[in-house]
């Protein structure tokens, strides 16, 4: 990947983590909208295989954040930044898929038929990073006990509403 791409996706992510969790309106840390999911998805699409590093990246950056102002630990954090960041790119990945499969072999949405395929693609590519991310970090415990099928609706909804409006 060139150097500035993967710089400028990284940045991309990242501000777009920030501009989210404006969007919070709970306590929960969730946004009702996860940017970052179709930032990582428009690379993954745009970009191809050359995305992968800074999605990997960025978004384990993003999940050693969340593990340490948790305070669960050292292996904890670790374990939470590597699996979020694989979840994430998974997600990416199989949601450029079924875009290409599904909707447009270049990622573009050009007709009514088009969005309400990518409305039914949405929700399943969004549920790839949440089972993988909201289940390693409730285990590392990131997030309170008893709270895990919350946290992974929110993070699912968050990340179908970016998938489906903003990719």
């Amino acid at each position: 990947m060139r150097f500035l791409e993967g710089l400028a996706v990284i940045a991309a992510i990242v501000a777009s983590s920030r501009l989210a969790a404006m969007m919070t309106t709970s306590d929960q840390g969730l946004s009702p909208v996860w940017l970052p999911a179709a930032v990582s998805l428009a690379a993954a699409i745009w970009l191809g295989r050359r995305a992968a590093p800074a999605i990997l990246l960025a978004t384990g950056f993003l999940g050693w954040v969340v593990a340490r102002d948790a305070q669960v630990g050292p292996a904890g954090t670790v374990l939470t930044a590597v699996v979020t960041a694989i979840g994430a790119l998974l997600q990416a990945y199989t949601g450029r898929y079924l875009i290409r499969r599904f909707v447009d072999r270049e990622g573009e949405v050009d007709s009514a038929a088009d969005f309400f395929r990518l409305l039914t693609i949405a929700p399943v590519a969004g549920l790839i990073s949440p089972l993988i991310g909201v289940s390693t970090q409730y285990f590392a415990g990131v997030w309170p006990p008893g709270s895990y099928f919350l946290y992974l609706g929110n993070w699912w909804f968050g990340n179908t509403v970016a998938i489906a409006f903003l990719t």
